[in-house]
């Protein structure tokens, strides 16, 4: 369901207005449609008070929850280098505005909106409160139930809204040290009593799992692996193969050392994958991908102690070697132009090193500022009778 869907002829109040927002929020969510309602509401109000409570409301919907961090709608670099700017920003968020949103914290009938609004008052305010933890990690769980019952009764795909939420539960309960043991009953139900679930909503909780050893202990770890083995078992594309190696079997490998396992064995399907991968690219102008896929599946079986598929990797890889042809590409450039290319990179390596010894937000600020590119004007000029295509 998306705003367009839902009709405001009816509605006459904020109050009202409320009502059937709190109805819908989650299936808004979903679509990340929810500022668009209000705004819907808020231009057909003719209310000056109410336009303002909406716009306090759609400004809490431009922060975005990862984890334990909170982003801006935009940010963008300021006049001065180094400064960035926000919107909306947290810190200078009229009193009136947390005011409202506070309020709002205690009345709404929404456990998705309790959590959201929870959640933005415990990282606005500087001396934390853990009541805010406390109802924003309590409505985190109670909304991932409302979407597991959703995908229990056959809706639409809720796995991703599931992994978000979640990501922002496991942030706000190893920050506010509570709900601990809560959220450690909630991973196990979804992670092995929930096969509605998509493996990669899985493969995300258990990722943000690794991220907070505070929560999950090694034991919290033990039947991981087997989610895995289901996944192995499910493969049949080149894509499962580029996931499998790129993020998946990484992730295993991590959990069976976490829980002291037998790693040899993922190493080896890496290997697999990687081979695999190598012999579906048939394309000789490709030759150079192939030969990589194969380095790293030797790296992989290597790992793995699996001697003989390393070795007979070897001898493709070396046949291969031989067979590897890349494009070149040739410039002509007189010998004044060289020595003036010559200049420039010096002068740009000079700058660059320069830069690297100030601090990370100084240089990608600088960088940011376009400091190190040509004017448009000069790349205009350079290029405006030049034949040579690339």
């Amino acid at each position: 369901m998306k705003s367009t869907d839902i009709s405001l002829d009816n509605i006459t109040s904020l109050n009202d207005f409320y009502v059937l927002f709190e109805a819908n929020a989650l299936f808004l969510e979903k679509n990340h449609d929810i500022t668009e309602l209000l705004l819907k509401y808020k231009n057909k109000t003719t209310s000056d008070d109410e336009k303002q409570k909406l716009q306090w409301e759609v400004e809490s919907f431009l922060f975005s929850f990862h984890g334990n961090r909170i982003f801006s709608f935009s940010t963008s670099n300021g006049k001065e280098i180094g400064e960035v700017a926000e919107y909306p920003q947290l810190t200078p968020h009229q009193k009136a505005a947390f005011d409202y949103i506070t309020e709002r914290s205690k009345k709404s009938k929404s456990a998705l909106l309790l959590a959201r609004y929870n959640h933005l008052l415990w990282k606005s305010i500087i001396k934390k409160n853990t009541a805010f933890a406390l109802r924003a990690s309590e409505n985190y769980i109670k909304t991932i139930n409302q979407c597991v019952q959703l995908l229990v009764e056959n809706e639409l795909d809720y796995s991703l809204t599931i992994g978000r939420l979640f990501e922002n539960l496991v942030g706000i309960v190893n920050e506010g040290k509570v709900h601990i043991v809560e959220t450690q009953k909630l991973t196990t139900h979804l992670l092995y009593h929930q096969p509605q679930i998509s493996f990669w909503a899985k493969h995300g909780i258990i990722k943000d799992m690794l991220k907070y050893p505070k929560i999950f202990k090694a034991v919290d770890f033990e039947n991981v692996l087997s989610i895995f083995d289901i996944r192995l078992v499910e493969l049949d594309t080149k894509a499962d193969d580029f996931a499998l190696v790129n993020y998946h079997l990484p992730t295993a490998i991590e959990v069976a050392q976490k829980t002291k396992s037998d790693v040899k064995k993922w190493y080896n399907e890496m290997g697999l994958a990687y081979l695999r991968m190598a012999q579906t690219e048939n394309d000789e102008t490709r030759n150079w991908i192939k030969l990589d896929e194969y380095r790293a599946a030797i790296d992989a079986f290597r790992q793995s102690g699996n001697k003989e598929k390393k070795e007979e990797i070897e001898q493709l890889y070396f046949q291969l070697k031989d067979k590897v042809r890349l494009d070149e590409y040739k410039v002509d450039f007189d010998e004044e132009t060289i020595k003036k290319l010559q200049k420039l990179q010096l002068e740009l390596k000079n700058k660059a090193l320069a830069l690297l010894k100030n601090d990370p937000e100084y240089i990608y600020a600088t960088i940011a500022n376009g400091n190190f590119f040509p004017k448009y004007s000069d790349v205009f000029k350079a290029t405006k009778n030049n034949e040579n295509h690339f």
